[in-house]
């Protein structure tokens, strides 16, 4: 193998390495946004539990609803990081 072969083969590797770098931070920021949604889902469906079980409840839904914009924003920002 000469020295051309050796540097475009050593170029491919660390392509690679930036590859599985990049996969690796991916995968991340998608099990971050994924546990988020996880959270809103389940603070959705304790909102309309509540709802459903007692109607002058509604003040507490509106107060779990602007926490859930809180939840929207972190995953906007998670998604744009």
């Amino acid at each position: 193998m000469n020295d051309e072969e050796r540097k475009e083969l050593n170029q491919l590797y660390e392509k690679y390495g930036m590859l599985q770098n990049s996969y690796s931070s991916l995968m991340v920021k998608i099990k971050n946004t994924l546990k988020v949604i996880d959270d809103l889902l389940e603070l959705t469906r304790s909102i309309l539990q509540e709802c459903d079980k007692d109607p002058d409840k509604n003040d507490l839904a509106i107060k779990y609803l602007l926490n859930q914009r809180q939840l929207l924003n972190k995953l906007k920002g998670t998604l744009e990081s």
